[in-house]
């Protein structure tokens, strides 16, 4: 993760805090240990979102791309959401 990106990840989270919710934002606390240019701790570290995004009611997206990591995990949680 880039520091533009760490910055707005940041500032987003803390918002949400502002606003009452526990935000769960893993590619912080991940980046920290994994390489995500690794396509091996890349997939692992998608695997691992994914997990988190279980125990999730909402999912918002912040910044003006989505990653293809973020298509996944948006997709993803639009399949176990309507569960």
């Amino acid at each position: 993760m880039n520091h533009n990106e760490t910055h707005i990840c940041l500032f987003s989270v803390s918002m949400l805090v502002d606003m009452g919710y526990i935000p769960i934002a893993p590619h912080v606390y991940f980046s920290q240990f994994m390489d995500y240019h690794n396509p091996e701790d890349r997939r692992r570290a998608l695997d691992m979102n994914k997990k988190l995004l279980e125990f999730c009611n909402e999912l918002w997206v912040f910044g003006d791309e989505i990653t293809e990591g973020m298509r996944e995990e948006i997709e993803y949680f639009k399949k176990i959401i309507r569960r």
